[in-house]
């Protein structure tokens, strides 16, 4: 079986199929997803209507690209967090809000051709991937699986592996790996343009522990390029991981009566949120 976290000399095969984002293993900080410069089809309120705590954003290129992001801030105290996986019914994130009845769905990390997780991935109260949790040798490796993704309780928590060894998570734990990690202490970690550009999802978090969902609203983007928009935003951004992209880049945010939609092609795994009682 191939070792998810190790890449050495073997190849990074991303592939933005009909199903999503594929992938086997990361190769090195320069190699990047193909590109998917199909823009989607967007649905939502007008501005003036958007959910709360939502904003758009715009940043323009010296190609003549124009690139619509999506930011969604989701206070701590007022949302719990999730993930959830389900590789035998795969959903687009519209359906797949509707079905956890949640107040925000974007999609979630990579997988295999069998809609499984292709990182370390574990639910509480269910068995984890096949992937065992990577040891410090390898969560030093800046190359690949470095974003983390931790649920507890409830509330939503983000790491560098290279910046801060975690320990193998605990059975309550919803946890997901993924890559590459595009912030950390505020500063960019993608230093290399491939020049290879696709839609994008991304979590962060800021300095005060509030979290954040970003979606490319359309338009396409490297992943150097999102890397240093995210450092410069007004947040000040400590913490943000890459999520799959391309085909599988999906919002669906609702609150007051407000909805705003990002499609998605069909996809196995999400993190969504929804507001406390």
């Amino acid at each position: 079986m191939r070792n998810f976290f190790r890449f050495g000399l073997v190849s990074l095969a991303l592939l933005a199929l009909g199903a999503g984002c594929q992938t086997t293993q990361p190769t090195g900080p320069a190699v990047f997803p193909q590109a998917v410069t199909d823009a989607p089809v967007v649905t939502s309120t007008p501005a003036a209507r958007l959910p709360d705590g939502m904003d758009l954003r715009t940043a323009t290129y010296n190609d003549g690209r124009i690139v619509r992001l999506a930011v969604a801030a989701l206070s701590s105290d007022k949302w719990e967090w999730h993930l959830a996986n389900d590789p035998t019914q795969p959903k687009n994130v519209q359906d797949w809000h509707d079905a956890l009845k949640a107040g925000l769905v974007v999609n979630g990390t990579y997988f295999s051709e069998d809609f499984k997780p292709s990182g370390y991935y574990h639910l509480p109260a269910t068995t984890t991937t096949g992937i065992a949790w990577p040891d410090s040798s390898i969560q030093n490796d800046i190359a690949g699986y470095t974003g983390m993704i931790r649920v507890r309780d409830g509330k939503l928590s983000l790491a560098y592996l290279p910046d801060a060894y975690q320990t193998k998570p605990n059975d309550q734990d919803a946890v997901a790996l993924t890559f590459p990690t595009l912030v950390d202490h505020g500063q960019p970690t993608v230093t290399t343009d491939s020049g290879k550009f696709g839609r994008r999802t991304v979590l962060a978090q800021d300095a005060d522990g509030k979290s954040y969902a970003i979606a490319t609203q359309d338009g396409v983007m490297s992943l150097y390029e999102i890397s240093q928009w995210l450092a410069s935003q007004p947040e000040h951004f400590s913490m943000a991981v890459n999520l799959d992209g391309g085909q599988s880049t999906g919002m669906s945010y609702e609150k007051d009566g407000n909805k705003f939609d990002i499609p998605s092609v069909q996809v196995p795994n999400v993190v969504w949120a929804k507001l406390k009682p």
